[in-house]
């Protein structure tokens, strides 16, 4: 299998809840965790359709309720710990200028209300056991969330705080 160029996505859908562990947190059994997250590409079919026929990783889950459409999720790894190079991950706030996160406090996105994203996704071509395909590697992300009513108000900078 030949591996594809990078993977460019402007405005990523990045899925919540447990489809996120950016801090590579123990799972639910104690057991030992990589880093990543799943997009949802279910808004572009043809995406989809290239992707699958090359071999990516992208699952397609049926509909949770009646009349739904099913939904395609491709799992993000990310990996810091990598010897080729580490992701580059950026987090912006209220139009805010990207902050660079590592690996101590990419954590923050796992719960952080995310609005878009903007990725390049490295390929990873596998053959393991007869099976071939395509995983994903986060290369660079940079991720716009959206700030909680009093961000402003508290935002660090030269002045005091309102208050004692």
């Amino acid at each position: 299998m030949e591996r594809p160029d990078n993977l460019v996505l402007e405005g990523a859908h990045i899925m919540r809840g447990s489809f996120r562990n950016f801090a590579a947190k123990e799972d639910r059994f104690g057991k030992p965790s990589k880093g990543y997250f799943h997009i949802d590409l279910s808004d572009n079919q043809d995406l989809v359709d290239a992707l699958t026929r090359d071999g990516w990783a992208v699952k397609i889950k049926p509909p949770r309720e009646e009349g739904e459409e099913p939904s395609a999720i491709l799992k993000v790894n990310v990996n810091f710990k990598s010897d080729f190079k580490p992701p580059k991950v950026f987090m912006i706030t209220n139009g805010s200028k990207p902050v660079r996160l590592d690996e101590e406090s990419v954590g923050e996105l796992d719960f952080a209300d995310i609005q878009k994203a903007d990725l390049v996704i490295n390929p990873s071509v596998y053959d393991v056991n007869g099976k071939q395909g395509i995983s994903a590697y986060l290369e660079t992300g940079y991720f716009v969330c959206s700030a909680d009513a009093f961000a402003d108000k508290y935002a660090t900078n030269d002045e005091e705080l309102p208050f004692g």
